[in-house]
């Protein structure tokens, strides 16, 4: 990991100079960044133009004054690699590994916002997501099948550091890395941390599973260790169980498909036996303070949104009102749920979707995701199981409605990495999680 930094100090640098301008340097920060992109282009740096919106799709998630720069650069950056690719389409030669299931719902989404109370603000995030799913993605594939190694220990080590920059500033300055007891890291708050370690949780493991000499023993030690421990100090409780979804799945699935599915199928039949006797559970263990039992029942604060939520979709199920209108709705009738003890949105991404593009939207968004990851089950076997992770994590965050936010884009580089795999040997679904880096890879 030492030798990626040193090899790569540069691009360390360039970032470092971004979020110090971007921090203390005014508006310099629009002139820096955008000349650094450019930069990049002309050295061919495709994947650090993905390691940087990375960066600064994380940071943007962020609510301090500090990090209100990166919410600002961030269109600005999808829309100048948007353009690199319009204007040197002969050079991305490679599929889009992820938008084929989407597209239907990509297109539909213009329709919505033509009711949108917020017309303008949703036609921005309809194209913002249009494009991300359309561009990005193929970004990827070109670096994927031209710097492989470089990319994929790139984007792994990019939200590794991400991860202990923010453990250093909670050993360092507590107040600001910790809110209400829990950790939040660089994120906006620690449910945010969780979702990204769910999602990064399931990635690392398929590239070692799949790029066993990529990382060393010490380092898969290491970074599990990193992810587990801002797992641990952000108290998120979906985050746990959906790595544990994942964790869970993935050694039923190895046995065989029978037995996934088979365990799936009990889990579902006796989920709210479950949920009913968890308070129990967890008081037996002495979990219950760090797990929060006082509020599992109302989710704390969810059911008082879900409810608000299906209330207002009664008499307005079918088409929506445009991106961004879950929000805007939450924000319109804020001062009545605080009332009811409930701060935020919907906290359900199916909810979300449902609110924002109508039944349609949600049937061809669930429908596009659950295809996409089950036509890749021949690919690893660990599609499945990280299918199921993340829609138990979008339960309870509405996370897949977000425009250009991080937990997508980062979800975007686990289906380009597991599409661009060769349908994967009988053999290695007996394999336990390798931890040493001898073995060559498969692909």
């Amino acid at each position: 990991m030492i030798d990626y930094y040193k090899r790569n100090i540069q691009f360390v640098i360039m970032v470092s100079v971004w979020i110090l301008s971007g921090m203390y340097g005014g508006p310099s920060f629009y002139v820096i960044i955008p000349g650094s992109l450019l930069l990049m282009r002309m050295r061919n740096m495709h994947s650090e133009m993905l390691f940087g919106f990375m960066i600064i799709a994380v940071l943007s998630d962020h609510w301090k004054e500090q990090l209100l720069w990166a919410s600002k650069i961030k269109d600005i950056y999808m829309l100048m690699m948007v353009v690199f690719f319009m204007f040197n389409s002969k050079e991305f030669k490679y599929r889009n590994m992820v938008i084929g299931p989407f597209l239907l719902y990509l297109v539909w989404m213009f329709i919505p916002l033509l009711r949108s109370p917020e017309a303008f603000l949703s036609f921005q995030k309809t194209v913002s997501t249009f494009l991300l799913y359309a561009i990005i993605p193929v970004f990827m594939s070109k670096c994927l099948e031209e710097e492989k190694e470089h990319f994929i220990k790139g984007a792994v080590l990019t939200m590794v550091s991400l991860f202990i920059y923010g453990l250093f500033m909670a050993v360092i300055l507590p107040g600001s890395a910790f809110i209400m007891g829990r950790f939040q890291g660089v994120t906006g708050n620690p449910n945010a941390l969780g979702i990204l370690c769910t999602v990064f949780f399931g990635m690392f493991t398929i590239i070692i599973t799949h790029y066993r000499n990529y990382f060393t023993r010490n380092e898969i030690i290491f970074i599990y260790a990193v992810v587990l421990i801002s797992v641990i100090l952000s108290g998120s409780r979906n985050t746990i169980v959906s790595i544990l979804i994942f964790w869970g799945f993935s050694y039923f699935f190895k046995q065989s498909y029978l037995f996934g599915f088979t365990a799936l199928i009990v889990i579902a039949v006796s989920y709210h036996l479950l949920i009913a006797n968890l308070p129990y559970i967890l008081d037996s263990l002495g979990l219950q303070e760090y797990m929060r039992v006082e509020n599992i029942d109302d989710g704390s604060g969810r059911l008082i949104a879900w409810k608000f939520s299906l209330d207002h979709l009664k008499n307005d199920y079918l088409i929506g009102h445009g991106v961004g209108y879950e929000v805007y709705m939450f924000r319109t009738f804020g001062y009545d749920l605080f009332v009811r003890l409930h701060v935020g949105n919907t906290h359900n991404s199916w909810l979300a979707l449902w609110l924002n593009s109508g039944i349609i939207g949600l049937i061809l968004y669930a429908g596009g995701l659950i295809y996409r990851f089950v036509s890749y089950s021949s690919k690893t076997v660990y599609a499945l199981p990280m299918l199921y992770s993340v829609m138990f994590s979008a339960t309870f965050e509405s996370w897949l409605a977000g425009a250009l936010s991080p937990f997508i884009l980062q979800l975007l580089i686990v289906m380009s990495i597991i599409g661009q795999l060769s349908p994967e040997p009988e053999d290695l679904k007996a394999e336990s999680l390798p931890l040493d880096g001898s073995p060559k890879p498969i692909v």
